[in-house]
């Protein structure tokens, strides 16, 4: 399901850490599309009908069963999903925004995974996925998602994950697993010294998304990790910081995009 809110395109998805849909337990795949977002876009809230409530009232019971969203314990509709989101909807949007207007070669995809506990507050949200290698841009994510507020789920506690498509506005050259490793070498070895120079755990399986700039010079870095305990802030902040002070290979005039997996499980 694709939700436009003031130029940022949304889904709202229906994958959870079970991977069930109410309707016969099976997932049902949303492609991807991007929405180019810019300060300028005065598009408001776009909606298909069936998504609005009051809509279609005469489907509405065979509509709730097909896309009501279970968590391990409890669920939320995909509207209270929306309503929840929808609020922060510009808040999320100026995190990449903010980041993109000096460096315009971000984006890409973010997946951020949420608990939402019995009285419809966020009690965890993780960055599951990440290619936009900001962490800038995925930390802003995080805070503004932490302070969402959702209806009371029905049943307890309950998992959805919010896929989010930010759209680069210069194009970035993606690098191949076997040049960025040869590029990196060692240097990934580096962020192990974080657990302790932060005084926190030491994240497994972390996807870092990185960017290269004029002389092999790291103009950007991201992290994501879809394991339950998530990345601590306090070991990204460091992380970040070693991984921007690296020096690889010169991409001669482009901008390289390369990533790597950090202690992979």
């Amino acid at each position: 399901m694709l939700y436009q809110f003031e130029g940022l395109a949304l889904w709202l998805a229906a994958a959870l850490a079970i991977g069930s849909v109410a309707c016969g337990g099976s997932e049902k795949k949303t492609e991807a599309s991007s929405t180019e977002i810019s300060d300028g876009d005065d598009d408001g809230p776009t909606r298909r009908r069936s998504q609005v409530p009051g809509m279609d009232d005469d489907d509405d019971d065979d509509d709730d069963d097909d896309v009501s969203i279970e968590g391990l314990k409890g669920h939320l509709d995909p509207y209270d999903i929306q309503t929840g989101v929808g609020r922060r909807s510009e808040a999320l949007a100026r995190c990449f925004q903010t980041a993109a207007k000096r460096k315009k070669f971000l984006g890409g995809q973010v997946e951020l995974s949420f608990t939402v506990a019995r009285d419809g507050s966020v009690k965890s949200v993780n960055a599951s996925k990440s290619s936009v290698g900001s962490w800038k841009v995925e930390k802003c994510l995080l805070g503004e998602s932490q302070i969402m507020k959702f209806k009371k789920p029905k049943g307890g506690e309950a998992e959805f994950s919010l896929p989010l498509d930010f759209e680069a506005r210069r194009i970035a050259n993606w690098w191949s697993e076997e040049k960025a490793e040869e590029a990196l070498g060692a240097m990934p070895l580096e962020l192990s010294a974080c657990a302790g120079e932060s005084s926190a755990a030491d994240p497994k399986n972390v996807w870092v998304t990185l960017y290269l700039g004029n002389r092999g010079v790291v103009e950007s870095v991201g992290f994501a990790s879809p394991h339950k305990d998530g990345i601590e802030a306090d070991w990204a902040d460091c992380a970040a910081t070693k991984v921007s002070a690296w020096t690889l290979t010169d991409p001669l005039g482009k901008i390289a995009k390369l990533g790597f997996r950090y202690n992979p499980e």
